[in-house]
């Protein structure tokens, strides 16, 4: 058990996550940020995500040396930190979260903020996840090499003998790569390739989600989307080039849509505008799954503080 009171602040896109948990980890004075966000977690990858305009700085907590993204003064652990040509996936982040938990001596309160509700949910309700074991990377390199070279019907056959029990949806089962992952999960577990995460129970836990005028909210979207682009959004996109181009379109809606729009697939104008709708469609998805979690919804940091004296 650790004796930390943890905080989760979700929301759409554009509701204002950020700047609430900061003004949030300043009022609760001896509290850290860890950002659930997929994409703001890689280096390089700034206005397209919205990532907080902090800085990397050494501080002292509890006499011990820690090396933090910084921003108004306020510790964030899991941002700007990943290489944008690696991928990292919600094992890696569980798996990274705990290590972090075990080797730091943490804060009276944790704030998980973000707009990957996935990382938030797996923290919150301790997901069982395997990683694997570095001791068994080549075997696990080596079979997903032997599996690739194999055909669709191939894969499918496999599949049906190692699953024999599990009906895969049609698109899962005409899909190669979801195919791979599943025959890999299958080696990984009769080999003991992997290892499990065991994820830290806290005194406290919060799950707590920023509630919206959607009309506004859609206003915010749109001119958020020109403030980025006035701020360099586009010459971020080309800075990042070397990336090539499907690891760009991997990237989400911003750098795909810049770069299609670099590479002449779309006018300034259509690039506009799909940005905008797509932004929004992204927005409402998020809302009808969040109204699906067990959250209490607010509309600032003094409704949770509230909320966190009852």
């Amino acid at each position: 058990m650790i004796h930390t009171t943890l905080i989760a602040l979700g929301g759409q896109t554009s509701s204002g996550k950020s700047e609430m948990a900061v003004n949030l980890a300043k009022e609760l004075k001896d509290c850290w940020i860890i950002n659930c966000d997929s994409r703001q977690i890689y280096k390089y990858l700034n206005l397209g995500t919205g990532k907080v305009s902090g800085s990397w700085e050494m501080i002292v907590h509890n006499n011990q040396l820690i090396h933090t993204f910084l921003y108004q003064e306020i510790p964030h652990f899991f941002i700007d930190c990943i290489d944008p040509t690696k991928q990292y996936s919600l094992t890696d982040f569980l798996a990274d979260f705990c290590h972090f938990c075990q080797h730091h001596d943490l804060p009276n309160y944790l704030i998980l903020c973000g707009g990957t509700g996935l990382y938030i949910k797996a923290i919150l309700e301790r997901y069982t996840l395997n990683k694997l074991d570095e001791e068994f990377e080549d075997d696990y390199n080596q079979e997903k090499t032997k599996l690739s070279k194999k055909s669709l019907l191939d894969l499918q056959k496999l599949y049906s003998e190692y699953y024999p029990n599990q009906v895969l949806n049609d698109s899962d089962f005409q899909n190669s790569r979801r195919l791979i992952n599943k025959l890999l999960t299958y080696k990984s577990n009769i080999n003991n390739w992997s290892k499990a995460i065991v994820l830290p129970m806290f005194t406290k836990t919060y799950n707590f989600a920023i509630e919206t005028d959607q009309k506004s909210l859609y206003e915010r979207i749109e001119q958020r989307i020109l403030k980025r682009i006035h701020e360099g959004m586009i010459k971020e996109v080309e800075s990042l080039q070397f990336l090539g181009k499907d690891r760009l379109l991997d990237l989400g809606l911003e750098y795909r849509m810049t770069y299609l729009y670099l590479m002449g697939q779309l006018t300034y104008s259509e690039y506009i505008n799909k940005l905008t709708t797509h932004s929004i469609n992204y927005a409402q998805r998020q809302l009808t799954w969040l109204k699906k979690q067990p959250i209490m919804w607010i509309d600032s940091a003094q409704d949770i503080l509230n909320r966190l004296k009852d």
